[in-house]
């Protein structure tokens, strides 16, 4: 039968699983980052930074191949076709076991005389804000509060209000901050953890009693002979 001992340190061991990752706060960090350049002044649609919550991700169309132009500074992604709804995507795959929440999204934006007048911003189908488009770069900062509720980031950058299917919009330093934690282990989970520790333990202990036990009996042979 397990000590009080050996109990004791397995129910440690499981408290440690239930309750060490909760008690670990996160802080809102840079967790995707999109500055589109490369040394040298080439255009760079891959992420500049990402948390290790992410698999990858990466910059889309939904309409049209990627292009560039002169950014804030270096290049920035353009495009157009936005009054057949065209959008700037992001994507961003979560790795298993790992829990997100996104606090702040900001982009540097700019449109053209015929480009939208409006830009949007989106998280999925949900509107997350919305604002006017500038003829000079402008910083766009929004505060947002929302988990990962799938296994996906989907940030969708769309404009509204041009004139012409050929009005483009430029966005340059896409940056996604927020909090990411790997996922306490679900209870039940280390619970049936502690059978297999107190198995570990007493298997350990198992094995010196058995060699005394032999050595005895060695011994008692002995004595007889």
């Amino acid at each position: 039968m397990p000590s009080k001992h050996h109990c004791a340190a397995s129910a440690a061991l499981v408290s440690s699983f239930l309750i060490g990752p909760l008690s670990s706060p996160a802080s809102a960090a840079t967790l995707v980052a999109f500055d589109f350049d490369e040394p040298g002044g080439v255009f760079a649609p891959q992420p500049d930074a990402l948390d290790a919550a992410f698999l990858d991700a990466r910059i889309e169309l939904a309409s049209g191949p990627l292009a560039d132009v002169a950014g804030n500074p270096g290049r920035a992604l353009v495009a157009d076709g936005f009054v057949d709804g065209n959008r700037v995507e992001l994507r961003a795959n979560l790795r298993p076991g790992w829990r997100v929440r996104i606090t702040r999204i900001g982009f540097d934006q700019r449109a053209s005389a015929s480009g939208p007048q409006t830009w949007t911003l989106s998280q999925g189908t949900s509107l997350l804000a919305t604002g006017a488009t500038s003829s000079a770069f402008g910083r766009v900062s929004e505060a947002v509060d929302f988990l990962l509720t799938g296994d996906a980031l989907a940030l969708a950058i769309g404009g509204s209000g041009a004139s012409s299917a050929r009005g483009t919009l430029r966005l340059d330093n896409v940056l996604v901050e927020g909090e990411a934690q790997p996922v306490p282990l679900p209870a039940a989970a280390a619970l049936a953890a502690l059978p297999l520790v107190g198995l570990s333990r007493a298997r350990r202990h198992a094995a010196p009693r058995t060699a005394i036990r032999a050595r005895r009996r060695a011994t008692g042979s002995t004595a007889r002979a």
